[in-house]
């Protein structure tokens, strides 16, 4: 059921998930000036639920919490200065 590249959850376990802007030129400084994101369905798109990430420097993170198994998406928009990266993670959720 779980990719090997998948984050495992379990329906009703609540967990911290996140990560870290990398910046382009080594030495660089990487500021995230917001952070959102949105949960959506593998295969159907359905958004299951968004919200916004918790932000500091070049780290990002949200806690997630599931009440079906399944496989998700998370998907989180960032912006950074000018840009607005897009990350996204693969999600299994066990019963």
């Amino acid at each position: 059921m779980c990719g090997e590249n998948y984050f495992r959850y379990y329906v009703g376990e609540k967990r911290e998930l996140g990560g870290r802007v990398a910046p382009e030129i080594a030495g660089e400084t990487v500021v995230i000036t917001s952070a959102r994101y949105e949960i959506k369905k593998r295969y159907t798109d359905e958004i299951i639920t968004k919200g916004n990430c918790e932000f500091e420097g070049d780290e990002f993170s949200a806690m997630l919490s599931f009440d079906e198994p399944g496989d998700y998406v998370f998907t989180v928009y960032l912006k950074v200065g000018a840009e607005e990266p897009v990350e996204k993670a693969d999600i299994c959720v066990l019963g």
